[in-house]
């Protein structure tokens, strides 16, 4: 939380017109000079002021205290600003000035009367200048504000000071110690903040490099997300903070809420006008928006559609590949660095005995046996979980894993026909080869249009253990790369595909086929040479 700025405007110009409070109104008169929290930060630095004119006469005791409580009042004037809802860029300003004002005349008296070594002060003074100057040219161009690592530098400054002084008064051995070790974090501390700040400036700098292509171009942002998804919230922050960036109102979609398919959505869009549709959910509503792309008619596909899949989910295998492991990425990052790809996906066709048709497309995995079985049990255990369970999640997270173990332990082998031989397997799994390749060393280029096929013939209660078997095996007929397979399942099995579960009867008939989409994805992850880019 920031104690002296809001993220957009100042708290009285945020305020409801009914709600706004006497020192907000005072706050708006005097465009943020007279706050509550700006009086703390002045009383503050009066106390140290006088505090300091004690330290050289016999009342050094006072003066200490005096500057102890002024730098309490330092502390407290952000709080004071929170609970006062005055945050803004004025008392942040005040606080900051108060603080250099405060470290200028104690710097002086103890320079003066030779309370400090002179090496501590000398290095006070000029990391404190430093920093001073740092915010004057580059801290309000480029918005930065003081790290956790700066403001811990500045407290144990003022420890090792008081310490120090009080040597000076009154040799103690344990007194000596204590100001030593804090003179050492202090010295650590300042040059990590430093190492921040600077840090900070690169990224600053950076994301105000020119837009890529795609985003100078882009005429409408949708933003499909799943409000029962696990870090929603998160997910949507930062679909807010995107269509900001990039100058475009988002529209929303709740997949959860929304009457219409996706499918019906999209065909409704005007062709000629970019779009990029942004998903904040896990791999299984990245599925859904997928497919509906994938079964747009052709004179219903968009023109130029850009699909940026974000963290939202439990699962978000599809977003690590292209977008990194967390999600703290910022939106002007993704509008200057990212690029244009192309993924192949795996195009599943399932014809159930007595019903119609109907085709998947996956962007990830498609897996039939074991792993499908043990998400089905998974899931339903899930459902049926108690709430106090919730409320401890690494009980919650051993509980799912011995659940998990028995799952694959109680999962059936099946029979099958796989490319026209009979066989019984315990697990079918095809990984899109572009994910594969990303995560593992196997011989698939990122932008090839094949998936990686695996056959797990017996039971095996660890699959990443069997699947990394395989993959340090020489590709062969059980495993290997491929850009088509067929096989016939002669039991019933459970499938998934990216997230979607679903139970299949037997004498269900698969085909799985690779193909490039029509639309591209958007990835700040991968590099030059890993992907094919079509755009930039």
């Amino acid at each position: 939380m920031n104690l002296h700025t809001p993220q957009d405007n100042p708290d009285w110009l945020q305020a409801a017109a009914g709600e706004v409070t006497v020192w907000q109104r005072i706050a708006l008169a005097t465009r943020g000079g007279i706050t509550p929290g700006n009086i703390v930060s002045i009383v503050g630095l009066l106390l140290v002021g006088r505090g300091a004119l004690q330290l050289s006469g016999s009342h050094w005791l006072l003066g200490l205290c005096l500057i102890i409580g002024g730098r309490l009042a330092d502390l407290a004037d952000g709080y004071v600003a929170e609970l006062t809802k005055t945050k803004g860029r004025p008392g942040e300003a005040v606080d900051a000035a108060c603080d250099k004002l405060a470290v200028g005349i104690v710097a002086l008296v103890t320079l003066a009367a030779h309370h400090v070594p002179q090496w501590f002060l000398i290095y006070f003074i000029v990391y404190n200048l430093h920093m001073t100057l740092f915010g004057l040219f580059w801290g309000r161009q480029f918005h930065l504000h003081p790290s956790s690592s700066a403001k811990l530098a500045m407290f144990t400054s003022w420890i090792a000071i008081v310490c120090l002084i009080v040597y000076s008064k009154a040799p103690d051995t344990l007194i000596l110690v204590v100001g030593m070790i804090t003179v050492l974090a202090y010295g650590w501390l300042s040059v990590v903040a430093m190492v921040t700040y600077y840090r900070d400036l690169y990224h600053a700098k950076e994301e105000r490099i020119e837009a890529a292509r795609w985003a100078r171009e882009v005429a409408d942002l949708v933003c499909v997300s799943n409000s029962k998804a696990t870090h929603y919230e998160q997910a949507h922050k930062l679909l807010v903070s995107l269509g900001k960036t990039l100058g475009v109102e988002p529209v929303e979609i709740d997949i959860t809420k929304h009457e219409q398919t996706l499918q019906q959505l999209f065909q409704h869009r005007e062709r000629g006008r970019p779009v990029v549709i942004a998903v904040a959910g896990g791999d299984g509503t990245v599925n859904a928006v997928v497919n509906s792309l994938c079964k747009l008619q052709p004179q219903n596909a968009l023109a130029k559609c850009y699909v940026l899949p974000l963290w939202g989910g439990n699962a978000n295998d599809l977003a690590y590949m292209l977008n990194g492991l967390r999600m703290a990425v910022s939106p002007q990052r993704l509008v200057s660095r990212a690029a244009v790809v192309q993924v192949p996906l795996i195009k599943v066709q399932i014809r159930e005995p007595k019903r119609r048709g109907r085709t998947i497309y996956a962007c990830c995995y498609a897996s039939f046996g074991a792993s499908a079985y043990a998400a089905r049990q998974l899931e339903t255990y899930r459902l049926s979980t108690h709430k106090v369970m919730r409320l401890l999640p690494l009980l919650l997270v051993a509980h799912e894993l011995i659940q998990t173990m028995r799952a694959f332990l109680a999962a059936p082998v099946h029979r099958g026909e796989i490319d026209d031989q009979e066989q019984t397997f315990y697990e079918h799994t095809m990984i899109n080869g572009s994910r594969i390749a990303k995560v593992n060393r196997v011989p698939i280029a990122l932008d090839d249009p094949m998936f990686f096929h695996a056959l797990i013939a017996r039971k095996d209660s660890s699959m990443a253990l069997a699947i990394i078997r395989i993959l340090l095996r020489q590709p062969g007929r059980e495993y290997g790369t491929r850009t088509h397979i067929r096989f016939t399942a002669r039991t019933p099995i459970d499938a998934q595909i990216d997230g979607e579960i679903m139970h299949l009867p037997a004498d269900t008939r698969i085909t799985a086929t690779t193909i490039q989409p029509s639309f591209r994805f958007i990835s700040i992850k991968l590099r030059a040479g890993d992907l094919a880019r079509v755009d930039r």
